[in-house]
């Protein structure tokens, strides 16, 4: 699983790969002579791998911070997988420097051809981070729903893959930024925050600068309105608008009162439907202007009372069934 130029990998394949990461010597070796990186790689927990060339007498330690910056991305946007695939009561939150210290995360850095001590090779540099973690497991059942049902490859294709080059480097930016937004809304234990992250990711990828409630509500009904699963027109819209107004009360009057767990529920929903649409119709929506071009054609169909023949037969929706353990668990 590659994310940018991030690698997770089982830790018992690094041995296997240490020639593609240009790791000059054993993992067995290094694992001989350092209990803390034996400790990194003896675990059952994926590893980030990440390999970057330093310039000409640049001081290893200048690189660290964006190295952990760009394993930080990669964890949020993966994160935002379990969105739908799973439920927010189980806390799968995963990341280094994500919110809530419930544990610690140890990493490494190795130099390269670092010469040996009388015991053998070294890290150069090894430590741990704060930071809320579970075991990170993507099995055969995770990888079989995003196959057939969820969107996260095809983001993936998007962003770094085959397709990058359909799509303009400014869409693709916010493609990035929206992923990253509910990623990370994902390893938050926080409603509220996580709440916050969705809006701003759809917001990123539905507004443009100065948008207004009514522009959201009516672009994601464009999108999602026919499902009917959250209700039929102006019902739909008026629980966007109603979603969005508690994210003005909090972000502009801290102001909770009225958020619910079924406001972060429905905002789920909405952030999946969007992605698996957008992201599986690239041919449709290259750039911003495409989607909100789209949204206006869709709007004139509705108030001419026609058949939408803009809005494509191949467009999906999914709504889980939360019960009231799934919202009273969160």
């Amino acid at each position: 699983m590659v994310i940018g130029r991030v690698e997770f990998i089982r830790p018992d394949k690094l041995a296997y790969m240490r020639r593609q990461f240009r790791i000059a010597y054993r993992i067995s070796e290094l694992c001989r002579t350092d209990p803390h990186f034996r400790k990194i790689v003896g675990g059952e927990e994926a590893l980030a791998v990440l390999h970057v060339k330093l310039k000409k007498g640049q001081d290893f330690k200048e690189v660290i911070p964006e190295c952990l910056q760009r394993v930080r991305d990669a964890t949020a946007i993966l994160s935002l997988s379990r969105c739908v695939y799973s439920r927010r009561r189980y806390r799968e939150i995963f990341g280094i420097g994500v919110q809530s210290a419930r544990a610690w995360q140890e990493y490494a850095f190795l130099e390269k051809g670092a010469a040996p001590t009388k015991l053998g090779p070294r890290p150069l540099l090894g430590g741990q981070l704060e930071g809320a973690h579970n075991p990170f497991i993507l099995d055969k059942t995770w990888w079989n729903f995003h196959s057939k049902h969820g969107f996260f490859f095809a983001l993936l294709d998007v962003l770094y893959g085959s397709k990058t080059k359909e799509v303009s480097c400014s869409w693709r930016e916010r493609l990035e930024r929206a992923a990253l937004f509910a990623g990370r809304g994902w390893q938050t234990p926080d409603p509220v925050v996580a709440f916050l992250y969705n809006i701003f990711a759809l917001e990123s990828l539905l507004l443009e600068s100065g948008g207004r409630t009514e522009d959201l509500a009516k672009r994601v009904e464009a999108f999602l309105g026919w499902a009917g699963f959250w209700g039929q027109d102006e019902r739909f819209r008026e629980k966007i608008e109603d979603m969005h107004t508690v994210r003005h009360e909090i972000v502009h009057q801290a102001d909770t009162s009225k958020f619910t767990m079924d406001h972060l529920l429905f905002s789920d929903d909405l952030v999946f439907n969007l992605f698996l649409n957008l992201v599986k119709h690239v041919r449709l929506f290259k750039k911003q202007e495409d989607v909100i071009d789209f949204c206006r054609k869709v709007e004139a169909e509705r108030i001419l009372g026609l058949k939408s023949r803009v809005r494509p037969r191949s467009f999906r929706a999914m709504a889980p069934r939360y019960t009231d353990k799934d919202k009273d668990e969160i």
